[in-house]
């Protein structure tokens, strides 16, 4: 958790240490990659999209990290009780895969020759469709 604290700490941190313009890039290509359909999208934008989309387990392995040192659930033998951990899960799971989705449909529309992009973004919206009924299905006591 420390560990964690410092990474966050040292990403925002506005003093000109530790390669604050790499820094300050990686910020700004992340919220390039959050505003993928207003923004154009460039490779930088699609790698770190890719990244994101491939850390699924670490991000869901995380949420799970959070709730345990934050609810003092370390100091006991019971499972974890954090409600919040599997919704946020649910959006971890989603999120990246609606940002990679709207990334290929902003590319179609810079670029209509594109056609890779298409199927792209058509295997990222049944990604999205099988998450979401993923989802719903748990939530209903499958």
């Amino acid at each position: 958790m420390v560990t964690l604290s410092f990474l966050f700490g040292m990403m925002f941190c506005p003093f000109n240490i530790m390669n604050r313009p790499a820094r300050m890039e990686i910020l700004r290509v992340l919220f390039d990659v959050a505003f993928s359909p207003f923004r154009p999208v460039y490779f930088r934008n699609f790698f770190m999209a890719d990244v994101i989309t491939s850390s699924k387990i670490l991000l869901s392995d995380s949420c799970a990290m959070i709730c345990f040192y934050t609810s003092g659930e370390y100091t006991s033998h019971m499972p974890l009780t954090c409600s919040w951990v599997g919704n946020a899960n649910y959006i971890w799971g989603i999120l990246p895969y609606w940002w990679r989705f709207w990334q290929c449909i902003r590319r179609c529309v810079d670029d209509p020759t594109l056609k890779t992009q298409r199927w792209n973004a058509l295997k990222y919206f049944i990604n999205i469709c099988a998450g979401t009924a993923g989802i719903v299905y748990k939530e209903n006591g499958g």
